[in-house]
């Protein structure tokens, strides 16, 4: 476990903690590269075995989402700082709950940030959904405001998968949902509108995603 960390950020990784990944990237347009974190606590104590499948441990250590924008003279000052957006590595009650940041999905594109999580068990069921956040700075809160997400839902031994895609600030949304036919998948579309208020910030609790109950393209 671990990610390279230039010497600028080391002042933000406390004692007793890793980085697990980073990204860097203006949010703020100012033409200075901010940086956005994962930090994961080392407490060997968090680390717990396993007594069965989803073994032989499970990793239990909380992870900290850290949003620096870069000051004119150098370094950093931090605009989020949260430990329950990321959520842990392991799961002590579903052992089989692969970890939902596996592939350190943490990206700054075009001056968004997005976060994408991945929602699947390596034992006890087929089910396989996925779910992406995009978030823009608003200098106004100050904030990292939600702008939209995507979300994904398939079986992994069946095929056809639903989408779902939502702009928040067009009040948008677009889905496409999968039938079975007899031998065949058919996939029925369809669009609408969503509301745009009460704006939605990062420090807002992320939902959980799963498209068969979007009917209203609403995450629950």
């Amino acid at each position: 476990m671990g990610a390279p960390m230039r010497a600028d950020l080391r002042p933000w990784v406390p004692p007793g903690w890793g980085l697990i990944a980073s990204a860097r990237g203006d949010l703020d347009n100012d033409g200075r590269p901010d940086a956005v974190l994962v930090l994961q606590k080392q407490d060997p104590h968090r680390v717990r075995l396993v007594d069965g499948p989803g073994g032989p441990q499970v990793d239990l250590n909380e992870r900290r989402l850290q949003v620096l924008l870069a000051r004119p003279g150098g370094g950093y000052r931090s605009v989020f700082s949260s430990d329950q957006t990321i959520p842990p590595e392991g799961n002590e009650h579903s052992p089989c709950v692969v970890d939902p940041f596996i592939d350190r999905h943490l990206r700054i594109r075009r001056g968004l940030l997005v976060l994408r999580f991945e929602h699947w068990a390596s034992c006890g069921g087929w089910g396989r959904s996925s779910s992406q956040w995009k978030f823009r700075f608003d200098p106004a809160r100050p904030g990292m405001r939600l702008i939209g997400y995507d979300a994904t839902e398939s079986v992994r031994n069946a095929p056809g998968m639903d989408r779902l895609s939502v702009d928040l600030l067009k009040g948008r949304f677009w889905a496409q949902r999968s039938q079975e036919e007899g031998a065949s998948v058919r996939q029925r579309s369809e669009e609408g509108r969503v509301p745009t208020d009460p704006a939605l910030y990062l420090n807002d609790t992320l939902p959980e995603c799963i498209v068969m109950d979007r009917y209203l393209a609403t995450c629950k």
